[in-house]
């Protein structure tokens, strides 16, 4: 073996090595790719997801926003209900208080 073929077998060795890196980093960066798309992907959905639940939230704030608006509403009724309730009993129990005094005078007289 002469000096020059065995730096021919190096070189050419050296280049087989250099073909082989070089596929394995093309492997490497289509991983790479699909591995940036995947996440770029699943980045969209989550965004998507949170714009959902977002959306939802303002919806349920909404709704408890009517509910207490309709509960207010609902107890200025029930308190203008009771008031004339009040109002009621308490006219009945006046004249229920004159009924009694009248038939009171009445059970004297007769006796």
């Amino acid at each position: 073996m002469t000096m020059e073929r065995t730096i021919d077998e190096i070189l050419k060795a050296i280049r087989e090595l250099d073909k082989k890196s070089d596929a394995r980093f093309s492997r490497l960066e289509a991983s790479d790719q699909e591995l940036l798309g995947l996440i770029l992907e699943e980045r969209g959905l989550n965004n998507f997801r949170f714009t959902q639940l977002s959306t939802g939230l303002m919806d349920v704030r909404k709704e408890v926003g009517e509910l207490r608006t309709g509960l207010g509403s609902l107890d200025a009724k029930i308190d203008k209900v009771y008031d004339s309730l009040s109002q009621d009993i308490q006219v009945f129990a006046e004249d229920l208080h004159h009924v009694k005094r009248r038939v009171t005078r009445l059970e004297k007289l007769s006796s």
